[in-house]
């Protein structure tokens, strides 16, 4: 069983689909009150389906080869999760769905700004499970079996949750204190994985149905549209402040336009390649930089006051000015990035995706700076478990004291 904890999976996928891809119903067709209208719910459904299959077929071969053969353990059939390979497609997942990412990111920290205000008591019940949970944290960290290239060693991370911990120790016996407190006290003390590990288990201590208020309703159309009549000087305004980062990259810069993004040929999926191999085609990067600049530039020099007058002297910028004027009212909509520059780390995105979006356990990249694997469901009740209604405690499921395999 420790080595299944390590390997964490019998079958794995690389894609979960939902949303109108391969021939799946789009989300906004379905019922208003469809368990299965909400982002990502039909593609999690798939995974624990695919996982309770794995786990029969492991049987159903059992029994083929010996009749006498046992089930799977409950406590071993916990441990498969379902295995998981991303790679560069996320990233045009979130250059497509600039809505639905800050939606989620704002409800994120809008969720986390209330749980960072609640009092942190010595021996309160909330404060003793909040506790609990940094410990199983730092024991699953400390027990990763891999290695990783670009991410923070497991094994830091679980060090610096002791960290964590010790100062939550200190500042409840002095008295009274916060989420906030706490976090500012760690604030350059620990490195970012671990200060956001802590931050994200102070959520647990908001009420189950605050969470589920927070992302009721988090599917909408995401189509972006101009308005022709907004006055110039409000689009210039939008771009001020919220792309300043895309007018300061210099597009000019040795290494600015170090890649192309295209489609392979034979898979028709995403590939990056260096510019000076890749001859012809679309470049499917979303090169905001360069965009915005053009759209500053455009600005600078019209005589038209509104959108529309612009937009007719430049149409070439339409596609431009819908997405600034459509996510003018979401703060965390497009990642600060130049996907064509020679030290952009597309795996970044990836793993911000699986991780923070997709919910993975174990996001390990393979230092091709492409691909990250991860586990789904790793832990999580089996659907016996959940027709019988067991309480289980599934955070940070709890892996084996030593580990075994060629990993470490």
């Amino acid at each position: 069983s420790r080595a299944l904890w390590e390997v964490g999976y019998l079958m794995r996928n690389t894609g979960l689909d939902g949303n109108g891809t391969f021939l799946t119903r789009s989300f906004l067709t379905l019922e208003h009150d469809h368990p299965l209208r909400l982002p990502l719910h039909a593609q999690l459904l798939s995974a624990f389906i695919m996982r309770e299959f794995a786990a029969d077929l492991v049987e159903a071969m059992a029994k083929h080869r010996d009749p006498e053969a046992v089930p799977l353990d409950r406590e071993v059939r916990r441990m498969i999760g379902i295995g998981n390979g991303s790679a560069l497609g996320l990233l045009f997942f979130v250059n497509t769905h600039p809505m639905l990412i800050g939606t989620w990111l704002e409800q994120r920290q809008t969720l986390l700004a209330e749980a960072t205000q609640l009092p942190l008591l010595q021996h309160a019940e909330e404060t003793e499970q909040y506790r609990a949970l940094l410990v199983r944290a730092a024991e699953f960290t400390g027990v990763d079996p891999y290695v990783y290239a670009r991410f923070d060693d497991p094994h830091r991370v679980s060090e610096q949750l002791e960290t964590a911990i010790d100062a939550l120790d200190e500042l409840v016996a002095r008295g009274a204190t916060t989420g906030a407190e706490l976090l500012n006290r760690l604030d350059g003390a620990i490195g970012d994985e671990a200060w956001e590990l802590v931050a994200a288990n102070l959520l647990e201590l908001l009420p189950y149905e605050r969470i589920v208020a927070a992302i009721e309703g988090g599917i909408r159309s995401e189509q972006f549209v101009a308005e022709a009549d907004m006055p110039l000087a409000e689009l210039r305004a939008i771009i001020d402040r919220d792309y300043r980062w895309a007018l300061s990259i210099d597009m000019a810069a040795p290494g600015a336009r170090e890649y192309v993004w295209y489609k392979s040929a034979d898979a028709e999926e995403p590939r990056r390649g260096p510019a000076s191999e890749v001859d012809g085609g679309r470049n499917w990067a979303l090169d905001l930089p360069s965009d915005v600049q053009a759209l500053d530039a455009a600005l600078r020099a019209t005589h038209h006051e509104h959108v529309g007058g612009l937009l007719r002297e430049h149409p070439e910028l339409r596609a431009t000015v819908e997405r600034i004027q459509s996510l003018r009212d979401f703060r965390y909509h497009s990642p600060h990035m130049n996907m064509l520059g020679a030290d952009f780390v597309p795996v970044s995105i990836v793993r911000f995706m699986n991780s923070a979006v997709h919910g993975l356990l174990r996001t390990v990249d393979e230092g091709d700076d492409r691909n990250v694997l991860g586990l789904i469901y790793l832990g999580a009740p089996t659907a016996a478990d959940l027709n019988e209604g067991l309480a289980l405690e599934t955070r940070y499921p709890q892996m084996p004291a030593t580990t075994i395999g060629a990993a470490r």
